[in-house]
């Protein structure tokens, strides 16, 4: 890897994982193939994304037999029925438990994918290839998958950890400046919840982050993905600590379920 990109493990015993962050990742087979034992593969991603990126990344598994979910895109698709999409793929294409799946997206995406991942068949290996920074400071990382219920946001999920999070912050270059925004605002929640010295960074540097200059959101990344997984080694289902993390979370979450996502 080059000097501008990182690798951070999270440490979970034998959940353990590593979380690859830098430029042109995305495109690199051995990132993928390094982690993926069977033959089978589904890359799960959104109408959004898929235009996008797509294409990199199935170019990046062609040892493997691919098949492409894509989902519809927004909170308001975090459901039961559409994890069914999945299923249906999985089902109708004979994938065995050596099988990968592949989240291609934001958060929505990988909480979806995950969870699917930990169902089907009792669990089957999933990778996280996050693409906004919400979900690669975020949601990617620490293992938490479910859906939405018209009773209550994320309250249907697991545990449930990936084999690789695959972070490449090309994808931030075709983010909204709203959507780039709603990351930063989960990266400044690592500097309240007691990291000053980054929260100075963060304030000192926020003309050039804001302009998205890629080694600094490499780092801003690394230092966030790194505080994250400190809390979830420490507490992986989330019967202490981890809870800090869900600082704003309460309210937003409330909010959303009163708007219907």
């Amino acid at each position: 890897m080059s000097n501008d990109q990182k690798i951070l493990n999270v440490d979970l015993g034998d959940k353990s994982y590593p979380i690859y962050i830098g430029c042109n990742l995305l495109s690199q087979k051995s990132l993928f193939e390094d982690h993926i034992n069977g033959q089978q593969v589904m890359i799960v991603t959104n109408s959004t994304v898929a235009p996008l990126y797509l294409d990199m990344v199935t170019k990046s598994l062609d040892k493997f037999t691919v098949k492409v979910v894509i989902l519809p895109d927004g909170e308001q698709f975090k459901t039961l029925e559409t994890t069914n999409l999945i299923f249906d793929v999985l089902l109708q294409e004979k994938f065995d438990r050596s099988a990968t799946l592949i989240a291609l997206g934001g958060g929505v995406v990988g909480d979806i994918t995950g969870f699917a991942a930990a169902s089907y068949q009792r669990g089957i290996n999933f990778i996280q290839v996050p693409t906004t920074l919400l979900s690669q400071v975020d949601s990617s990382v620490g293992g938490k998958t479910g859906v939405n219920h018209v009773l209550g946001k994320n309250m249907i999920g697991a545990f449930y950890q990936p084999q690789v999070v695959i972070i490449d912050v090309d994808t931030l270059s075709t983010l909204s400046d709203r959507e780039y925004s709603a990351g930063m605002a989960e990266v400044i929640k690592y500097g309240l919840l007691g990291n000053i010295e980054f929260l100075s960074h963060v304030e000192a540097n926020i003309d050039s982050i804001m302009a998205r200059d890629k080694s600094l959101i490499i780092d801003l990344v690394y230092r966030s993905c790194k505080d994250k997984s400190i809390i979830v080694s420490q507490d992986e289902f989330e019967r202490g600590k981890r809870a800090l993390l869900n600082f704003g979370h309460t309210f937003g979450h409330g909010i959303e379920n009163v708007n219907k996502y």
